[in-house]
């Protein structure tokens, strides 16, 4: 390919120079496509692609000094009437003003350009990739995961779509397939940052805490503002019943992202077992102004409600909770619990039979149904 090239680009500025006493604009025209084209024709690669469509815009207007003027020159030589002449120029303007209409519909959005580019290429891992990073953000995982297979199936060493695809798995509940690919991403380049984080969350899920621990602690010593480490780490540690260490580790998320909702419910969480309970509150209430719609911010804001005794404001939230996701036994029980003690038993036993259909194996909710 690259000899082809350099034996056609030779030929033509050869006889662009041969041709240049009787046709001046060809030469013009060469030269101009020749020379705005060397600073980007990879010798000195910037930013990340050494090829670009963009790359052309300007050295094609040489190519069209030429051809325009050449068109010119063939008008007036065979005397083409004037009316022939508009009408295809016209013609020749409406067919590429459709053609760029078609092209422009491939740059729509993410998913139309990937698409494309995926149809006309071949072993284009990076075009897989990004196309199923896309579908992924828009919720068809299962998409997302197909494409992300392809581009490792092209290059299985490519770090990017090893996270990708793992991050994928991960929200699928696949966890230990989601490790091996999270751990071959690092395989590839250890430093990776994001790629720890998600590693971490994945052995959290599978209550491989100190693994877990180990990898937030590897991020935050590469960027101590990372509000999703510090979150996760501070989830670790709560769990390890390390209630302090995770508090710190919640402000220093939320100190770095203050929308952070998640962070300001698991503040919550921290403080309501510590028995903090009106810091609790105030959390949990940060936590569902920020996310209103957040069932179990607010199931577990109903929690601190009740056992601060304020039953009807507990029964209220548990309610909205549970209209937010009707799925949710813990909600159920909860909810049922609190009506108990107001002496509701008939509702509340409708909301233990709930949480028993929602989760058969649920002891606390058979044991309350029992009373």
């Amino acid at each position: 390919q690259l000899l082809c090239s350099a034996l056609l680009l030779g030929s033509m500025t050869v006889a662009a120079v041969l041709v240049r006493t009787r046709f001046p604009y060809v030469l013009a025209g060469w030269l101009w496509y020749l020379i705005t084209l060397l600073p980007v024709i990879g010798i000195v690669q910037v930013g990340m692609q050494s090829m670009a469509d963009r790359y052309t815009y300007l050295p094609m207007i040489g190519l069209v000094i030429a051809m325009v003027w050449a068109l010119a020159d063939i008008v007036l030589r065979l005397k083409t009437p004037p009316v022939a002449t508009a009408l295809s120029s016209l013609a020749v303007l409406a067919l590429f003003s459709a053609a760029t209409a078609r092209q422009i519909g491939y740059w729509e959005n993410s998913e139309t350009l990937f698409s494309r580019t995926v149809q006309v290429t071949e072993k284009n891992y990076l075009a897989c990739n990004n196309l199923g990073f896309y579908l992924g953000s828009i919720g068809k995982t299962a998409e997302a995961v197909e494409n992300y297979r392809k581009s490792l199936a092209i290059n299985p060493r490519y770090e990017d779509a090893l996270n990708n695809l793992g991050h994928a798995l991960a929200a699928q509940k696949n966890y230990a397939e989601a490790i091996a690919l999270y751990r071959a991403a690092l395989a590839v380049r250890p430093d990776q940052v994001e790629v720890h984080n998600n590693l971490g969350n994945a052995l959290s899920e599978t209550g491989r805490m100190d693994e877990a621990m180990e990898h937030y602690a590897f991020v935050l010593s590469k960027n101590p503002l990372h509000a999703n480490a510090n979150n996760n780490y501070g989830i670790a540690l709560a769990m390890k019943g390390r209630l302090p260490e995770a508090v710190e580790r919640f402000k220093a998320a939320i100190q770095t992202k203050p929308d952070y909702a998640g962070a300001y419910s698991n503040l919550g969480n921290a403080y309501a077992v510590s028995k903090r309970l009106e810091m609790a509150e105030a959390a949990f209430r940060k936590a569902m102004e920020l996310d209103p719609r957040d069932p179990q911010a607010r199931n577990n804001y109903a929690n601190v409600l009740a056992e601060r005794g304020l039953l009807p404001q507990a029964v209220a939230q548990y309610r909205m909770a549970i209209r937010l996701r009707a799925d949710n036994p813990e909600a159920h029980l909860n909810l049922g619990m609190a009506l108990v003690r107001m002496g509701e038993t008939a509702v509340a036993r409708e909301h233990f039979q709930e949480a028993l259909r929602l989760r058969p194996d649920y002891p606390e909710a058979a044991r309350m149904l029992g009373r």
